[in-house]
């Protein structure tokens, strides 16, 4: 199934619930007497509801991948072909230097 982008109604529209802000457009029950989104109307904003979740072999995965946190080199002694690389807050320098380390591996790096 294909994920749904479950947005708070009317987050386009003010800068503290989420305008130019994607980390601020959190899901927020619709609750207002005449608001489509909590009524349903088809063309509107859906609504959470039963059935949405993913199958539970997908859950918490990137690309069908377990994710792997990297901080540093001694990591890389642990991660296996199974696992998608997230390299940490790193600097340009070291940042590259694993990316080519893991590009060696064979290993997927997250973006």
């Amino acid at each position: 199934m294909k994920d749904k982008k479950f947005l708070r109604v009317r987050g386009n529209k003010k800068i503290r619930l989420g305008k130019r802000n994607k980390k601020k457009q959190t899901w927020r029950r619709a609750r207002g007497k005449h608001n489509k989104t909590r009524e349903s109307t088809r063309g509107k904003a859906v609504k959470v509801k039963i059935g949405f979740r993913k199958a539970k072999m997908e859950r918490n995965k990137i690309k069908g991948k377990i994710p792997f946190r990297v901080n540093n080199f001694n990591d890389l002694k642990s991660i296996k072909k199974e696992n998608i690389a997230i390299i940490a807050k790193l600097g340009k320098k070291k940042r590259q230097e694993i990316e080519t380390k893991l590009k060696e591996l064979g290993i997927e790096v997250a973006k």
